[in-house]
């Protein structure tokens, strides 16, 4: 008769675990690149605040909706159990108007959030400080999407939700006819 200890057992089941791919921890589809570009103008500024935002599924193709698709089709049809953002960059463009670098633009926290269509709900998405330059800069990653609310859920896969960037303006954004042309670009994975 062989005895099995829960010294044994215990690892091996660990091990079997690991091995079969159990608890989705490699992501089933990767997004493109998804490129928002949008317009902060100094005409726009309000108490020193700048903010502009886009519907994530505007952009030329539905880069979003194509990523959700193909993530459902990896899954037999269903549902991702959930999509985390992979990177965020921020890059002022080459057609801004008066500014060629982020300093012109921004000054301390800038924000990105989603915030969906129906219920108005935000979530945080990602924060940089006092951006510079005009190259692509890398926002610290805060979004969870353990975080949406159960009515947000399927607005979130279906694409129904702005992609929203929001700061202080610099003291000389606020001259009239200024306008910066920010590209955001945004990678997700989805998870079995």
């Amino acid at each position: 008769m062989i005895k099995i200890t829960q010294c044994v057992l215990v690892p091996a089941i660990l091990a079997c675990l690991v091995l079969c791919g159990c608890g989705g921890s490699d992501p089933v589809n990767y997004s493109a690149p998804i490129a928002l570009n949008l317009k902060a103008k100094s005409d726009d500024v309000v108490a020193n605040a700048i903010r502009a935002e886009k519907g994530i599924n505007t952009e030329i193709g539905n880069p979003f909706g194509a990523f959700i698709t193909e993530a459902r089709k990896q899954l037999g049809n269903v549902d991702p159990t959930r999509v985390e953002i992979d990177s965020v960059e921020l890059l002022l463009a080459a057609d801004s108007k008066g500014v060629t670098t982020l300093e012109q633009v921004f000054t301390g926290k800038v924000e990105l959030l989603f915030e969906m269509g129906e219920s108005k709900n935000s979530y945080p998405v990602a924060e940089l400080t006092d951006p510079t330059g005009g190259a692509p800069v890398t926002f610290t990653k805060s979004f969870k999407y353990s975080d949406l609310a159960p009515q947000d859920l399927s607005p979130f896969l279906n694409g129904s939700f702005k992609v929203v960037i929001r700061g202080t303006a610099v003291a000389g954004f606020t001259v009239k006819g200024l306008e910066a042309s920010l590209q955001i670009t945004l990678t997700f994975n989805a998870y079995e």
